[in-house]
């Protein structure tokens, strides 16, 4: 029986890539410790964070968080609706703050480029207000929720 070579290779550029996501959340956490935010403040943008290297864009592919800049829209829109128990309109401004604050991070250190933060910011301006009604219309019992319209 042959062995996927592919999976084995995805494996690895995942094992990679956590160990690239651990250094730059610790680092994260620092810059947000330095800007004076209170603990509990800080966990939270770290949870937000933490879902979004280590779970969504390493769930279809090896995705790096420098890449996530550009699928803040996938995530927000349809995964953290449908796969994340707490999502609730008040955790997407959540993330969406804390998402604003990683990758604003990202560019002080050299990760991602000022012109990927200013469209990461455009698509936030653009879309928030969907990413919030959707989560909404998906947690109302009462709504007749379809997925076409969003």
């Amino acid at each position: 029986m042959g062995r996927d070579l592919g999976f084995e290779k995805y494996e690895k550029d995942c094992k990679q890539i956590r160990e690239e996501n651990e250094k730059l959340l610790e680092g994260f956490v620092k810059h947000l410790e330095k800007s004076g935010l209170k603990e509990k403040t800080i966990d939270q943008h770290y949870q937000n964070v933490d879902v979004f290297l280590n779970t969504f864009l390493l769930y279809y592919e090896a995705n790096t968080a420098a890449d996530g800049i550009d699928m803040i829209g996938d995530y927000l829109g349809d995964f953290f609706i449908r796969k994340c128990m707490w999502s609730t309109p008040a955790r997407t401004k959540q993330t969406i703050a804390s998402f604003k604050k990683f990758y604003a991070y990202m560019e002080t250190i050299g990760k991602v480029t000022p012109e990927k933060l200013e469209g990461m910011h455009e698509t936030i301006k653009m879309f928030s207000g969907d990413w919030i009604e959707s989560v909404r219309a998906y947690n109302d019992p009462d709504e007749d929720w379809d997925w076409e319209l969003f």
